[in-house]
């Protein structure tokens, strides 16, 4: 490590640590919450990291971390929620070795092991040549990735476990045995990365993960693009009791970028290669929902769930548009029942008025209620500030009783049941309204008629 200077940065002091000092001694001696900043150069240890700190390189293959003890992680982060650590512009290799040096304390020979509930960001680094997996997230720790690649690594790119959270967005996960490995608890959210030319699987999910995978090209992989550990699609008896939800992601079933055996298993995965999306599995409307609004028989075969806002503008071109159509051609025959969930995204005004929805829904008037604040709101125009006597005299209008609404609202009375809502907008990846789920399918805005018919018409020949 000649000629090389390593710097101690941090608010009132920087200071340049002599030529060959060890990392972990400067990071034992580097006050809580500072930046370690190191010129191109490679050093050669096993870092371990328990309070909150900067790593700085000059830039991925210039600074080099390299395992200095076969069956060790290269970086060891661990800590509670106080502690933040931020990797920049590095490259992190393993020294070799299969054998954990501690299974019981999982210190296998990972390029960034992170334990407990740490929170960790690793930027412009590439994560290369470990023998375990590059990154390995378990416990309670959060983990945010960016511009950053993993690749030849011996178990998995990236793997993430227990009730760890992953955030990946614009990476490359490439050429490792798996690509990435999402089990027990985790939730993993990838955009924009490339997941490519891995041994096996390039995403793999198990047990009751929650995976949320927008824009991402998942190609090249040697036997399944995206995979559920299930039984038909791999040799176990697991079952899957989580979700995975997406959209616009690459996943070619032919050519030179084909993932060898399968883009995806099972098939009800398919609607995640489209620009509409979809969900696996889909959405359990009786259990999710039991005690919300719902239009149709209770026999019907099909489900529609509708996330919308009655300060939403499309929400009230698909109420005043389609859903009319809709209910005279599918929900009034008996073939579809709908789920209405008003779920806030425009601010406190409206998270009242879903509030004064369920409110008006107590007194038997929740579609009479929905048509005229609709109605109202295409006309009018909703105001910005949530207006009780405005809500009243619509609710009034519609033969309920405004004195009773007024009284259910300053109660509080439905406020846990609109955060319950949001919740599990948030479990099933809604990121705006109108967004509805139909099957397998997700349809993310106020569409006309003509394609909820393809959707529907499809679904019950195929369920027929």
């Amino acid at each position: 490590m000649f000629g090389v200077i390593l710097l101690l940065v941090f608010p009132g002091w920087t200071e340049p640590i002599k030529e060959g000092e060890p990392l972990q001694a400067a990071l034992e001696v580097l006050p809580s919450g500072a930046t370690l900043e190191l010129g191109p150069g490679v050093w050669v240890e096993n870092l371990r990291i328990t309070k909150s700190v900067v790593l700085k390189g000059a830039d991925p293959g210039e600074t080099v971390i390299r395992g200095a003890a076969p069956g060790y992680p290269v970086i060891a982060i661990s800590g509670d929620g106080d502690v933040s650590v931020k990797l920049i512009g590095l490259t992190i290799a393993g020294a070799g070795g299969r054998k954990c040096a501690d299974q019981r304390e999982k210190l296998c020979p990972h390029g960034i092991l992170v334990q407990g509930e740490a929170k960790v960001e690793i930027v412009d680094c590439e994560v290369v040549d470990n023998a375990g997996s590059g990154l390995f997230a378990e416990g309670h720790a959060e983990v945010t990735v960016a511009d950053t690649s993993f690749s030849r690594n011996g178990q998995a790119g990236v793997w993430v476990h227990g009730e760890a959270r992953l955030s990946v967005t614009g990476s490359a996960i490439m050429a490792n045995y798996y690509g990435l490995i999402a089990s027990a608890w985790a939730v993993v959210r990838v955009r924009g990365t490339k997941i490519s030319y891995n041994e096996r699987d390039g995403i793999l999910v198990a047990d009751a993960v929650r995976v949320y995978l927008w824009e991402n090209e998942i190609t090249g992989n040697g036997r399944v693009g995206l995979c559920v550990d299930i039984p038909g699609c791999y040799r176990t008896k697991r079952s899957f009791t989580g979700i995975v939800r997406g959209e616009g992601n690459e996943l070619p079933r032919e050519g030179e970028t084909m993932n060898r055996v399968a883009p995806y298993c099972p098939k009800a995965l398919a609607p995640l290669a489209t620009e509409f999306g979809g969900i696996y599995p889909p959405p359990s409307p009786d259990e999710l929902f039991a005690g919300f609004p719902v239009l149709g028989s209770p026999d019907a075969p099909l489900a529609l769930i509708e996330f919308s806002d009655f300060s939403c503008p499309f929400c009230t071109r698909f109420a005043l548009e389609v859903l009319p159509r809709l209910r005279e051609e599918y929900i009034d025959t008996g073939k579809v029942r709908l789920f209405f969930l008003p779920l806030p995204v425009h601010g406190d005004a409206a998270r009242k008025e879903a509030e004064a929805a369920l409110c008006a829904a107590e007194q038997g008037l929740f579609w009479t209620f929905h048509d005229a604040v609709f109605a109202y709101s295409d006309e009018e125009g909703l105001p910005a500030e949530f207006d009780p006597e405005l809500v009243a005299s619509i609710l009034a209008s519609v033969g309920g009783d405004p004195e009773r609404l007024r009284e259910c609202l300053s109660s509080g009375a439905h406020a846990q049941e609109v955060g319950r809502i949001e919740e599990i907008a948030r479990e099933l990846g809604v990121t705006g309204t109108p967004t509805f789920f139909l099957g397998n399918w997700s349809i993310p805005g106020a569409y006309p008629f003509e394609l909820f018919r393809q959707f529907i018409d499809a679904l019950l020949r195929r369920n027929g």
